[in-house]
């Protein structure tokens, strides 16, 4: 008997109980009267739809269902796999392509086509480079979904795939879900929708894995606890068809921007079983700027609002009263800007025009409210463990509701018909930090108003305290700072920091062998930290020299990958030295191996829950001290780090300088060697000086006076430790105080080599 089941089941009972003590208490006993009575229906309403919502979730989780893998059959079938396309890059495309390619079945029975709604000449022969197959058709009607009956047309695969274009495919996709086709009566099965990259929430906060991707309750907990009652939602991709049943209700519903509910919803209809399997078995792109994803969630919104206008669930003929009830409930869920829009104004509007919302006690709300507050909000974490967050689902709500709220009125009322958007796939670079003024405009003026009505509200409150009246004013006080706080914190989501053009990377820890080409072709042992789509990152127990260009053997879990690479990040940490090098000259078998080696991993389940340190006081610490410390990242080919090293400095002539740099760049060889002329002569000053920061490139020297030095001289360096001297050029002189730095750039290629090695003989760093 799995007691942890049973105590959450007890827990969802309860919390059922308590939530409907608690609207009933609403709707009998605190009420207000008069004009204010509008005002109270409003809130109260929402209220009960919130809590009817929970109760159908709370039913879903009562007993979701869990797949174990399906038996493949004996006799496979053959499969199409679609990739909808209309502008995402040829990077995002090759990706997802090379994915499929790498998809683990009878290749003589599966079919790739590259569906482009976009007509492009690059994306034809992309396909044909690929060795895939490629369609495109003269208009786009019906976006999405008639890109998909297009397809249908043209093939004839006894089962369908649909990918979105930046959806990655796992190995083992099609091992995983074709088994389930053994029922002949199952319509198609779901995956979870998964994201390789950090969404807006993990990345603005600096949160990263810490917390899930914001839609990983739903793909991974919702979506099973639907499956019980064969309602799992379509979404769009990541899906496995049945030819024949999407044949039985006429291929994709087209009339909405959101094909996909619809499509699952009348096959579901039909009577065909449909399955929500929560293996993640694909992972794309979430949108990264705020932007793009106030556009993704507005076509959400709008399109399955579309979708319950077009085809009503309650009167739809062939579904169950529960599938019925949880289609409503996904449509009503995008009401939610506007319940949350409800919930920010009614304490401002008490405040300022003294119109209540509801009628009650503080007493009342401490023996009431707080107690079914606190206990469906404990429960909820325990039933749904570290996959929900009370802070978080309230941020992610209070950030999207200006947009959500204005389009689900537009809708809902003007049924106003909007385009297709495909939303954005790729790293969306800036050059700068941003703050969103889609989200910025509206949350001023809510911030504004509140802060205002916050103020009153003091006042207000210590009036009421001479007459006995103070339980209003005290409990929209608390509840208007509880909206102020939810506003300023959704402001570091809506501070859109640049992302790296290599944000994309994923830990791993395998075995390096790194090999200099253009020198002495010795191999050097390293760590792998992480892998990414061109390239990797590496650490050193110890500095070594590293070529521009090198040869990587890398011993992944895939087998062994041996790559051309380019240097492009050297520098040194407190683990070691860490290197990144980018890919280049890959053949595309190698290529495709390396993509598998990437994404074909099996997901993290610590990825979709939320940390220890996830909650508001450790988010806001946790931002405050990121942003104070934040720093863009530059391109650092060489280790840099502190030393205390004793040296002599000697100005060099302005001919013997020349000389020297002329030996050093290899134009001509010099008959004034430095090492002829006597020291005692050519020390500045006879000063001694400290190296005090040092890498391959160069050095920085302090000086216990202040020198003049032109930017461009020539110097000679000498160590009386080591009995070595290198030559360099200045490249910059800070006079600071009694004090001054040089900072001297190497101009002899040996002094790279030569003065690490003799400073690591010597026990010097």
């Amino acid at each position: 008997m799995d007691y942890k089941m049973n105590i959450k089941r007890v827990l969802i009972i309860l919390s059922l109980l308590v939530s409907w003590i608690y609207i009933g208490w609403r709707f009998l006993y605190t009420l207000p009267t008069g004009w204010a009575l509008i005002a109270g229906l409003a809130l109260v309403t929402v209220e009960l739809i919130l809590i009817i919502q929970s109760t159908l979730n709370y039913i879903t989780l009562f007993k979701p269902t869990k797949y174990a893998k399906p038996e493949l059959p004996k006799v496979l079938p053959t499969v199409d796999i679609f990739i909808a396309t209309y502008n995402e890059s040829s990077d995002v495309l090759t990706r997802t392509i090379l994915g499929c390619k790498n998809i683990e079945y009878d290749k003589e029975k599966m079919n790739i086509w590259l569906c482009d709604d976009g007509r492009r000449a690059e994306a034809r022969k992309l396909a044909e480079k690929l060795g895939i197959k490629y369609l495109d058709r003269p208009t786009n009607e019906h976006a999405k979904a008639g890109n998909l009956n297009n397809a249908m047309a043209y093939t004839n695969g006894e089962l369908v795939v649909t990918l979105d274009a930046d959806m990655v495919p796992k190995p083992n996709f099609l091992k995983h879900t074709v088994g389930f086709f053994n029922d002949q009566n199952v319509a198609f099965v779901q995956t979870p929708q998964s994201f390789f990259n950090e969404d807006i929430f993990q990345y603005n906060s600096f949160q990263g894995r810490n917390i899930p991707n914001e839609q990983d309750n739903f793909m991974q907990n919702i979506q099973s606890g639907r499956d019980r009652f064969n309602a799992a939602i379509y979404v769009g991709s990541n899906t496995i068809f049945s030819r024949t049943a999407l044949d039985s209700v006429g291929g994709f519903a087209t009339g909405t921007i959101t094909e996909d509910m619809a499509t699952g919803m009348l096959l579901q209809a039909k009577g065909y079983k449909t399955i929500a399997y929560s293996e993640v078995l694909a992972q794309g792109l979430a949108p990264e700027s705020l932007d793009d994803l106030i556009s993704q969630r507005i076509r959400w919104a709008r399109g399955n609002i579309q979708t319950i206008r077009k085809w009503n669930p309650l009167t739809l003929k062939g579904l169950t009263v529960m599938q019925r009830l949880l289609y409503l409930g996904s449509a009503s869920y995008w009401y939610f800007g506007l319940f949350k829009m409800i919930f920010i104004l009614s304490p401002i509007v008490y405040l300022l025009f003294g119109v209540p919302f509801l009628n009650t006690t503080v007493s009342a709300i401490m023996t009431i409210w707080l107690p079914y507050f606190l206990f469906t909000n404990i429960a909820n974490y325990i039933i749904n463990g570290r996959k929900v967050s009370f802070f978080w689902s309230n941020i992610q709500e209070t950030i999207l509701t200006p947009s959500l709220a204005w389009a689900v009125l537009v809708e809902t009322i003007l049924k106003k018909p909007i385009k297709f958007k495909v939303t954005p796939k790729g790293i969306q670079s800036k050059k700068e930090a941003s703050l969103n003024k889609a989200f910025l405009k509206p949350a001023s003026v809510l911030l504004f108003v509140s802060l205002i009505a916050a103020v009153k509200g003091v006042l207000v409150l210590i009036d009421s305290l001479e007459y006995g009246y103070y339980a209003g004013p005290i409990i929209n006080l608390f509840w208007i700072c509880f909206n102020i706080v939810l506003i300023l914190c959704s402001f570091m989501i809506a501070y859109e920091r640049p992302r790296d053009s290599q944000a994309e990377s994923f830990e791993r820890d395998y075995e390096v062998d790194i090999v200099n080409v253009s020198s002495n072709h010795s191999s050097i042992k390293a760590k792998c930290l992480d892998v990414f789509d061109n390239g990797c990152t590496v650490m050193l127990p110890e500095l070594e020299r590293l070529d521009g260009s090198v040869k990587l053997i890398i011993h992944g879990k895939e087998g062994e990958h041996e790559l051309e690479a380019r240097l492009t990040y050297y520098n040194e940490y407190s683990e070691g030295y860490k290197a990144q090098f980018t890919f280049f000259h890959m053949p595309l078998e190698q290529t495709q191996a390396w993509v598998r080696e990437v994404y074909g991993n099996k997901v993290n389940e610590e990825d979709i829950e939320y940390g220890e340190k996830s909650g508001m006081v450790y988010a806001i610490s946790k931002y405050i001290f990121s942003m104070s410390k934040l720093t863009f990242n530059q391109k650092q080919l060489s280790p840099k780090f502190q030393v205390s090293i004793l040296c002599l400095l000697t100005l060099l002539p302005e001919p013997l300088g020349n000389a020297v740099e002329e030996v050093a760049v290899g134009k001509e060889k010099s008959n004034l060697p430095i090492k002829d002329i006597p020291y005692s002569g050519r020390i500045i000053d006879q000063t001694e000086a400290s190296i005090v920061d040092i890498s391959t490139g160069g050095c920085q020297i302090s000086l216990p006076k202040q020198v003049e030095m032109a930017i461009g001289s020539k110097l000679d360096v000498f160590l009386p430790e080591s009995n070595y001297s290198f030559a360099g050029e200045i490249i910059q002189v800070n006079n600071d105080g009694e004090d001054s730095t040089v900072d001297v750039q190497f101009l002899e290629e040996d002094s790279r080599e030569l003065l690490y090695d003799k400073m690591k003989q010597d026990n010097l760093i």
